[in-house]
Formats: C-alpha cells, structure tokens, sequence
C-alpha cells in the first residue's frame, strides 16, 4: 500500500494578519454577521459625530440668546448640505467603484479610481466656493435672510462654505473611501480629529489659538527682554524693538538700559501705563489668531489707553478680537458689538445700529461722552 504525506500550509491566525490581509479576510472570508458588524459600527458612530458637530454651532449660538446669530445659522445650513452633497457625488460614487476593483483584485485600479475621486472632488470644492463667493446674497435671501440677518449669515457662511469648503468635501470624501477599502474605524477617527480630548485641546493648542490681555496682566522680575521673550523665545532683537515701538515704549527702554531695562517684582517700578503697554507688547510678539482683550485699558493714563487702542486697531483686519470694555467709546468701531447683562446678550448689532435702537447701550453710551465732555471742558 502506497502511502502519501499530505504537507499542509500554517494558516494564520487573523491577529497576524497585515492590515491588507485583514481587509480582504472581512471582505472574502468573515462570517457575514460579524463583518456587516464590524463595518457598520464605526459608520454609524462617525454619522453621529458628523450630526453632533452640525448642531455643535446651532447650540453653542443658542446660548448666547442672540436670535439673529441663531437665525443665520440656520439660514446658512442649507447651502452647507448642498456642499456635503457635493462631497457624496465623488465619495459614495468613488467609494462604490473603489469596492468594484478591490473585488476584482485590482489594486492598481482602485488606487486611480481614488486619485481621480479626490482631485475631481477637490476641484469641485473650488468651483462650488467661487459661485457660492459669486451669488452669496442671493442664495441666503433665498434660504430665508433678510437685511437684518444677511450681514451675519454672510459671515459665517463665508467661514463654512468659502475657507471650509475644501476641507469638509475633502474629509466627507476620503471618510467614504476609507470606508470602501474595509477601514471604517480609521475613517471615525477622522471624522473625530482623532478622538483628541478637550482637556488637551484647552491645555495645548489654547495657548497658540488665543492671547489674552487682562487689565492687570503679569510682569515678572528680570528684564524687559525676559518678559517680552515669554511670548516668542526665538525673536529677534529688532522683533523686541518693533514690538516695543508698536506701544510707544521703545524710547523709555532706550531712556534706561534697552532690552536688559531691569523690572521689579509685578513690574512694581513701572507706572501702570507702562506694565500694560510691556504686556501688550508681549500679546503682540505671540502673534496667535485669536486676541481677547478684557478691561485692558482699565486704571491707566490717557496716552497709554490710546498707545494701546491704537495697537489694537493695528490687529484689526488681520486677527479676530474680542474686546472686552466698559468704556463704550473703545468698540464703536468694532464690527460687531454684544451688550450683556447679568450674564446674558441683552443687544447686538454695529455701533450704529445700536444707537438707533436706542436701548440700554445707546443711554450708556450718551451718559459717557456727556461726561468726558463735562470732564474736558472743567480741564
């Protein structure tokens, strides 16, 4: 009797797969349950996130109990889901010819259904931002904004559509494809930002998205160089001037000892003009896109509040800022103006506007410059 030795093949246990090995074990090989599983829940969880962060900006609005900002968030919506839809036309039709090569064992092929997915996507996110650009007001006049509505709608929808529009078509795309190649979980995380928490969010990117400059900003012992390096390590010397010149103290530092100008604790042999213009200073050197400016004029000198108004202005245009005031005559010119009361937005609107309205801010406002003038005329 002949006898014959069969030699078999280790089969590998699917935590040793490669990751393309385990995409094409779901694909060919997994039970269909747990495979639809395994696939389905990260879809779903990702639609949530995306649904959360739709409302995201509806609610935080909500808050400020502004119906005009929540009205312009809801008018800008619906040219929102037009560019999402945008995003599906080459992501869900990609995605779905993507899975017709992987099935066919074409990887070559689904490498170039993919490229030719993104750049017709990523070209259609700049033609629909140029129209959306081109017919703004007509569109959100015909989602429902009328004059008091539109400047704001227009604002934000210039922020969603116009400078997001790429990014958001891109993500929504990619989410697809991902999700075509068996990689759902890792098109979630995406779709999260990573799942990064919000504790470090506020610990880490807070400090490069935002400067703040209270009314009694911290001055430490050293040198006016010390200090003014705390926002940026790697100036320059002539960055430290130009921040300096910028609030109108370069020619006291020069009056002293330059850069190396000694400072007491808390900056306690400076006038407090002075430490609010070194601590504007420093706010200028940290350059982040968000400045927050809380009662910074409070308890100094005329020239120090108009060296550092003027610095403030300087930003405008360029940087977005909160300005925080009690004295109405530092944000007439701010494009938006929130008066609040116990807590709570009670009027909104330009400078402007607000006088017309003839409420709280306008009487406050009247009451002021009454009394500067009194004050000039007794000077």
């Amino acid at each position: 009797m002949e006898r014959t030795s069969h030699s078999s093949t280790p089969v590998k246990g699917e935590a040793a797969l490669s990751s393309t090995e385990k995409r094409i074990y779901i694909f060919e090989k997994a039970p269909v349950r747990r495979a639809v599983l395994q696939q389905m829940l990260p879809t779903v969880a990702g639609q949530m996130v995306a649904l959360l962060y739709n409302l995201a900006d509806t609610f935080f609005v909500g808050l400020l109990n502004a119906p005009i900002q929540t009205a312009a968030v809801t008018v800008a919506y619906p040219p929102f889901l037009m560019m999402t839809a945008v995003s599906n036309l080459f992501g869900i039709g990609g995605a779905s010819a993507v899975s017709h090569a992987l099935g066919r064992r074409d990887m070559d092929g689904a490498r170039r259904i993919s490229a030719i997915a993104f750049w017709l996507s990523l070209a259609s996110a700049a033609v629909f931002s140029l129209l959306c650009g081109s017919f703004l007001h007509p569109l959100l006049s015909l989602c429902g904004a009328d004059a008091e509505v539109y400047p704001v709608a227009a604002a934000y929808a210039r922020w969603t559509l116009l400078w997001g529009g790429a990014g958001t078509i891109l993500n929504l795309l990619l989410s697809n494809l991902l999700r075509a190649e068996g990689r759902a979980a890792l098109a979630f995380a995406g779709v999260t930002l990573g799942g990064v928490p919000v504790q470090e969010l506020q610990q880490e990117q807070r400090l490069r998205t935002l400067t703040l400059v209270p009314h009694n900003a911290a001055i430490f012992k050293g040198t006016v160089e010390s200090n003014l390096r705390m926002a940026k390590p790697d100036a320059s010397e002539t960055e430290l001037w130009n921040a300096l010149e910028q609030v109108n103290l370069a020619d006291f530092c020069r009056s002293q000892n330059g850069l190396q100008t000694a400072l007491h604790e808390g900056g306690s042999n400076l006038s407090g003009g002075q430490r609010q213009r070194l601590a504007m200073a420093r706010a200028l050197l940290h350059d982040t896109p968000i400045y927050l400016f809380d009662e910074a004029t409070s308890n100094v000198d005329a020239e120090s509040e108009n060296d550092i108004m003027r610095a403030i202005h300087s930003l405008a245009g360029k940087k977005t800022i909160i300005l925080i005031s009690h004295r109405l005559a530092n944000v007439v010119h701010s494009d938006c103006i929130y008066a609040m009361s116990n807590g709570r937005v009670t009027e909104q609107g330009t400078h402007a506007e607000l006088l017309a309205k003839q409420g709280a801010y306008s009487r406050l406002y009247l009451a002021q410059r009454q009394l500067e003038t009194l004050e000039e005329e007794d000077a």
